[in-house]
């Protein structure tokens, strides 16, 4: 996983703000600017969502994770699934179970 001064030093190099970033992963305004001083940090899932905006693995022939495997929809759903509580994530398996079994 990167740091925040990777996250900084990549995004500056492919013209992303931080606030885009900050938006991405639904922290408020200036998180990543706490995060560099000290002052927050970063879960493993904004980290996620942060690598596959920077397309940190786009180069690799072969995804080097689940998540790099999926695509941009694909990854969406599932960081929106992940935001659920555990009976709205026990009503979404009902559903998609019962939507394979016809």
């Amino acid at each position: 996983m990167l740091n925040i001064q990777e996250i900084i030093e990549i995004s500056k190099q492919k013209g992303i703000k931080l606030s885009y970033l900050n938006t991405l992963i639904n922290g408020y305004r200036g998180k990543l600017t706490d995060v560099k001083n000290g002052k927050s940090t970063l879960t493993n899932d904004e980290l996620l969502i942060i690598e596959k905006a920077l397309s940190i693995n786009e180069q690799k022939n072969k995804p080097s994770s689940f998540e790099d495997s999926l695509t941009d929809e694909e990854f969406n759903l599932v960081m929106e699934y992940r935001k659920l509580t555990q009976e709205e994530k026990n009503f979404v398996r009902k559903s998609v179970s019962a939507q394979s079994d016809k």
